[in-house]
């Protein structure tokens, strides 16, 4: 097991920095300065030429295919720097240090499958233990105020996961490049089952809400269900009476998510939006929304000194430029984008499905077996062929 320690560390030392990450950036980014982005990019240009240049000096045989593995391998940063950059480039800057580290995470986990195995398994177990790091980094991510954790980012940190992978191909050669399976699919089929378990975990937790039906308001997205949000709201109420909230943004590294608070903030937010656009209607709608279902937060106090609850006349403003019908029915949009909350499939539809992969993963490799063991047993023996 010696083999594994290097991976299990560093997949350790990400998931446990998860929490702390926005605040490691906050500080490099204040002791840079103006130089963040610049000093950052070039940290990244440096590292994967260095990294080029040393994977080129150990090609020495089976060229063609080691420098394709390479040459796939830049295909995918170039892809990631191209189609998978954000509109900031600070967040930008520090996604290019992401995606080092979870190359690295690829590199680490192929050369520890790889010892004992010269097929195609060791490729594609590192890539399932590649997607169980990176849902437990979203999860930790997801799981704490500071930070949030999506699907997307675990796709980018498999899709990071497995450009290592390439370059850990190329750069040993031949002995990895048995494009086959051998014995390696009971381990494959083993650990998909539990990478499949874990992302249905994930996105049970994560993506997965109710649409919440208000015949006075409209229709809306929460993690709640009616009744469990007007439970949490009697809890909040409570609760903060006795101990207000700080100013919104505000929060420890490893406090927990309160999704109540969260999901008020964001609909603050789309109502504010919608009253500086003039969209009355938006406006009142939200508005009403918030104070049916999301009372206790509108008392808490916005960076301002203020509580998010709407003065009095600006309320009566809105109620008095309401149409006298709805113009279209109100479904909410919060929650929508991005993606944070999905309707469909509902939790028991992922869980039945989930639990359908696992049956067909577990089963499969018996399976295989018994079919080869079937064909082996109807060739002939050596004495049988002899006339």
């Amino acid at each position: 097991m010696r083999r594994f320690i290097p991976a299990l560390v560093v997949s350790t030392i990400v998931v446990g920095m998860a929490p702390f990450a926005g605040e490691i950036r906050d500080w490099i980014s204040e002791a840079l300065a103006a130089g963040f982005v610049r000093i950052m990019g070039g940290a990244f240009a440096v590292a994967v030429a260095a990294i080029v240049v040393w994977v080129l000096a150990r090609i020495r045989d089976d060229r063609v295919r080691r420098y394709g593995l390479l040459f796939l391998g830049l295909a995918l940063l170039v892809g990631q720097l191209a189609g998978w950059s954000r509109a900031d480039a600070a967040v930008n800057a520090v996604e290019r240090i992401h995606f080092l580290y979870y190359g690295l995470l690829g590199f680490l986990w192929l050369r520890a499958f790889q010892r004992g195995r010269a097929d195609l398994s060791a490729p594609l177990l590192a890539l399932e233990a590649l997607l169980l790091v990176a849902i437990a980094d979203e999860g930790v991510q997801w799981w704490v105020a500071a930070r949030t954790g999506e699907l997307y980012d675990v796709a980018l940190n498999v899709y990071a996961g497995a450009t290592g992978i390439l370059v850990g191909l190329a750069l040993v050669g031949p002995r990895s490049l048995r494009w086959r399976l051998a014995g390696g699919g009971g381990s494959l089929a083993r650990l998909g089952a539990v990478a499949v378990v874990a992302l249905a975990a994930f996105l049970h937790a994560a993506h997965l809400g109710y649409r919440v039906d208000d015949p006075e308001v409209g229709t809306f997205r929460s993690y709640f269900t009616a009744e469990a949000l007007r439970e949490a709201s009697r809890d909040r109420a409570a609760r903060w009476a006795a101990e207000p909230l700080g100013p919104p943004g505000e929060f420890a590294p490893l406090e927990r998510e309160d999704w109540f608070r969260t999901e008020g903030g964001l609909r603050v937010q789309h109502r504010n939006a919608a009253l500086e656009r003039g969209d009355v209607y938006q406006a009142w709608k939200e508005n009403l929304l918030l104070e049916r279902w999301y009372a206790p937060f509108l008392d808490q106090q916005n960076r301002d000194g203020n509580p998010f609850r709407l003065p009095e006349a600006t309320r009566a403003e809105l109620e008095r430029k309401q149409p006298a019908r709805d113009p279209y029915p109100y479904d909410d949009p919060v929650g929508r984008q991005p993606l944070r909350i999905w309707l469909a499939p509902s939790k028991a539809q992922l869980w039945i499905g989930a639990a359908a992969v696992v049956l067909v993963l577990t089963a499969a490799p018996a399976v295989l077996r018994s079919r080869v063991a079937t064909a082996r047993s109807s060739v002939p023996s050596s004495d049988e062929r002899i006339p």
